[in-house]
């Protein structure tokens, strides 16, 4: 498996270019043949091949996008998105730090590995471009996410937060330079590269659990961000948070921070993205169940939520804080009574998520069937549910 495999399916897709009629199924074998041996030393022809085929695919399979899963002009154009995305960032970076985490304590402390030699860490992608060509290479990728941002404000946000969290040069500073371009031209938000550094700044700070908030920078400088504009900085801002309660509040030092209950009713007031704010807020602890054991029984935890999901402005998907909506799913998925409550308030996409998570037929049925008799979107998604459950036992 390498060089000599991820060539010779290049040397394919070439054909299948120049071809009257491509074979799908062959344009996804050798797709998903590049994908294992992609190397991170692939060399100029390499990656300008790869992109063209990726690129090619793309165009030819415009359509699959939304067809019918696992056929294979959707295989293809997932493979080729899975492609171009991992080459524009490190995407071995945490498999890279977690190796050599062990072999650093291996080679220190002497950890038995079973007479096992400590594995080989992955080498550092190296592109062996200038920026003026890797900016000419990603363009009609650039072009593609710029195209869904009038629909889709944020989607083009999660391969650029990964692009910087995980950065491989010259396709960082592409980007950066991508992000200023659509700033100033007013593309989205206006704000995407100010907004990114900041949500990162944030996360960052949650994920390392280390730096000190008095409680009085806590309500001038943090609580304010809650309410920021931009999603991606109040989920953010809420998981930072979140991360400061800690089971000995040491977060705080010396100072008295609000009791968790009462921060809990501040997010309920929060007049902007709440419910993005609430997503990071909860991931701080993991996940629901940690938090509940944090709040005690008096606090009414149904109520909160239902709270949070009562603000009009949606929770569209960013990067750096859990979605809210997916805390909900996890937590009430066998509570029956609690997606009738989130039917008849309207939540019925939440609803129907609960449901599916994994609980037996014929406890969630009833949910179902009603999703079903309202003749909502969710209806033909809910019969196929049902069906599918049925028919395999």
């Amino acid at each position: 498996m390498g060089m000599v495999e991820f060539r010779a399916a290049l040397d394919v897709l070439d054909a299948q270019r120049e071809a009257d009629t491509p074979d799908g199924d062959v344009v996804v074998e050798a797709l998903a043949t590049l994908k294992p041996n992609r190397t991170a030393l692939l060399s100029r022809d390499d990656l300008t091949r790869m992109f063209a085929a990726c690129y090619w695919a793309l165009d030819r399979f415009a359509e699959a996008r939304t067809a019918e899963p696992q056929t294979p002009g959707w295989r293809a154009h997932w493979i080729c998105i899975g492609l171009i995305e991992a080459t524009v960032t490190d995407d071995a970076a945490g498999y890279r730090a977690a190796t050599q985490s062990g072999v650093n304590r291996y080679l220190a402390l002497g950890f038995d590995r079973g007479g096992k030699p400590p594995e080989p860490v992955k080498p550092v992608p190296h592109v062996p471009m200038d920026l003026e060509e890797a900016t000419g290479l990603v363009a009609p990728y650039l072009a593609r996410l710029e195209a869904e941002i009038a629909e889709k404000p944020y989607s083009h946000l999660k391969l650029a937060w990964d692009v910087f969290r995980r950065p491989v040069a010259p396709f960082d500073v592409v980007f950066e330079h991508w992000l200023a371009d659509l700033d100033a031209r007013g593309v989205g938000t206006g704000d995407s590269l100010p907004a990114l550094r900041e949500a990162q700044a944030l996360e960052k700070i949650a994920q390392e659990g280390r730096q000190v908030v008095g409680w009085q920078t806590c309500e001038d400088v943090l609580l304010p961000k809650l309410e920021h504009p931009h999603p991606m900085v109040a989920g953010c801002a809420g998981k930072l948070v979140g991360s400061l309660y800690t089971p000995d509040m040491d977060r705080f030092g010396n100072t008295t921070p609000w009791p968790l209950t009462k921060m809990m009713d501040h997010l309920t007031h929060v007049q902007g993205c709440r419910r993005a704010v609430a997503g990071g807020f909860v991931v701080a602890f993991d996940e629901m169940p940690y938090l509940v054991e944090d709040l005690g029984d008096a606090f009414d935890l149904d109520a909160w939520v239902m709270e949070i999901l009562a603000h009009p402005l949606g929770e569209p998907y960013v990067p750096g804080a859990q979605a809210f909506w997916f805390h909900v799913h996890e937590y009430y998925w066998r509570d029956v009574d609690f997606m009738f409550g989130l039917l008849d308030a309207g939540h019925d996409w939440i609803a129907y998520m609960c449901a599916t998570e994994g609980a037996e037929l014929a406890l969630v049925r009833p949910v179902l069937d009603r999703i079903v008799a309202g003749e909502t979107e969710l209806a033909e998604a809910a019969r196929t549910f049902i069906a599918r459950k049925e028919k395999s036992g």
